[in-house]
């Protein structure tokens, strides 16, 4: 905002500060501002234009892949964890994990670094999971970088392991009561 009339003595200038506030449900883009400076009584005009330049706020995204996986008791697994900078985001990322299958190990790297305009790729690895309990289980990774924070979710469903032959504990041969010929 501007005041609507400024007293400029004669043969001086005189300096204005324009503040533009609340820009963040702007849209991103370059917008001119023209300020038009006009003599009292309307003879004398001039204006001049300048540029605003609104970026949007940095963010980031985490995402995983895939978005669920099976696996048999006692197998290791991994899951794809990018991390992409929105608005030119650049700085250290810091990860978290939550819900590793209790007995399984759960290995995430505690920061990358993700440059502006890009993306960081770690990778999510999960072992010892022959004394995990079977079900599904829900990974959900946390980027945080100061007061930016993303996350997302991926299941790992752990099913019992398969049986790899047959078992017989005891077989009960009767005579049959009857005899076809």
């Amino acid at each position: 905002t501007l005041p609507s009339r400024v007293n400029v003595p004669e043969d001086s200038y005189t300096s204005l500060t324009m503040t533009v506030t609340n820009t963040d449900s702007a849209p991103i883009g370059s917008f001119p501002i023209t300020v038009t400076a006009t003599e009292t009584g309307g003879s004398i005009s001039d204006s001049d234009t300048s540029w605003l330049e609104i970026n949007g706020v940095f963010d980031i995204n985490v995402s995983m892949l895939p978005d669920s996986r099976t696996i048999y008791q006692g197998d290791n697994t991994n899951f794809g964890v990018t991390i992409s900078s929105v608005n030119n985001f650049s700085g250290n990322v810091n990860l978290t994990l939550s819900g590793c299958p209790p007995g399984a190990t759960c290995s995430l790297p505690s920061s990358t670094f993700v440059p502006a305009g890009s993306y960081s790729t770690v990778g999510l690895t999960i072992t010892n999971t022959s004394s995990a309990p079977t079900g599904g289980f829900a990974l959900t990774v946390t980027g945080t970088s100061g007061s930016i924070s993303d996350s997302d979710t991926s299941w790992l469903n752990i099913n019992p392991p398969p049986n790899s032959s047959p078992s017989v504990t005891s077989v009960d041969i009767t005579e049959p009561d009857y005899c076809i010929t």
